[in-house]
């Protein structure tokens, strides 16, 4: 898949996620929901990926949350649907803080099903 609101890079086991959207502060709307999604799916089909790390460009946010611009035209259905996109990444993993480390910090593991 081409990305274009993120930069995906694996070097040496390590799989790093940058949401490329400096200008609308990171904000996620549904086609960087979708790029990570697909990027997520990609380190769960990579044996040789051990870490994912998530980061965002620019120097005043990480995400700042859902790209409300994108919500304001939808009706309640659709904005419900749109939240729903990616916060278990379609049951492929789940970002789960380390214990110990900082919330920004993360790893990927397997979801329980």
């Amino acid at each position: 898949m081409e990305y274009k609101n993120i930069l995906f890079t694996v070097e040496d086991g390590v799989a790093t996620v940058t949401f490329n959207r400096p200008k609308a502060l990171n904000a996620m709307n549904s086609e960087t929901m979708a790029e990570l999604l697909s990027a997520v799916t990609h380190c769960k089909n990579d044996d040789g990926i051990r870490v994912l790390i998530l980061t965002g460009a620019g120097e005043k946010a990480f995400v700042a949350g859902a790209d409300i611009s994108e919500m304001q035209e939808m009706k309640p259905y659709q904005a419900l649907a749109f939240m729903e996109i990616c916060p278990e990444t379609d049951g492929h993993a789940r970002f789960c803080p380390q214990d110990g480390q900082t919330q920004h910090q993360f790893r990927l593991r397997p979801c329980p099903r």
